[in-house]
């Protein structure tokens, strides 16, 4: 007993916790516009025929960006360390969401998408920190744990998108608002207001 209590002394428990979130915050960003953006791409002018093509392709740039990005950004945060490398990617996700919910074209859409992938490859900087921070025995629960993150951001963000979009539908009030002539805004913006948050969970990150 009192060597599983010892052993359970030294998990790192904060720090899995914050890197979970981190994950959920990224994977809620890149899956936020599915249950909308058929929507969107009718209201954007896009012809009923290729709204299919269009929804894949804007659905999977911000995936395809994240491949090089992550490259790029984990060189990044071995040589000025992890903890501005994430609180960048959570800004640049934030500012991605914003430029999203604002778009007024299918073009505009699929920079900020492709924007949000190439700023959300701060995700190795999370995983190395983990890493570095955790003590051997520990790792596979820490990972596994830090995983449930990514998985909860999956299913968060798809919910957020669809409950919030087009609220002028749902509460008069906002008929004439900037939420009526930009109705996914506000799932972008609540999106965007948890990646502001997420920022100051970053110093709880080991240097």
């Amino acid at each position: 007993i009192r060597c599983c209590l010892k052993a359970e002394a030294d998990f790192p428990w904060s720090l899995v916790l914050v890197s979970a979130t981190f994950r959920l915050l990224f994977s809620l960003s890149g899956t936020l516009v599915f249950p909308f953006v058929p929507f969107m791409l009718v209201d954007f002018g896009i012809p009923e025929e290729e709204v299919g093509p269009w929804a894949g392709a804007m659905a999977s740039c911000f995936f395809l960006a994240q491949i090089p990005a992550g490259t790029f950004w984990g060189w990044l945060s071995d040589r000025v360390g992890r903890q501005p490398v994430v609180a960048i990617g959570l800004l640049g996700q934030a500012a991605s969401l914003l430029l999203m919910g604002l778009s007024r074209n299918a073009a505009q859409c699929m920079g900020s998408r492709v924007l949000g992938g190439l700023l959300a490859g701060a995700e190795p900087a999370i995983v190395a920190a983990l890493r570095e921070a955790t003590p051997k025995r520990h790792r596979t629960r820490a990972f596994t744990y830090s995983q449930a993150g990514f998985s909860g951001g999956v299913l968060l963000g798809p919910v957020m998108g669809g409950l919030l979009s087009k609220p002028a539908e749902s509460f008069p009030a906002l008929v004439g608002s900037v939420f009526d002539t930009h109705p996914y805004l506000l799932s972008c913006a609540v999106a965007a207001s948890c990646q502001l948050s997420g920022v100051f969970l970053v110093r709880l990150m080991p240097r």
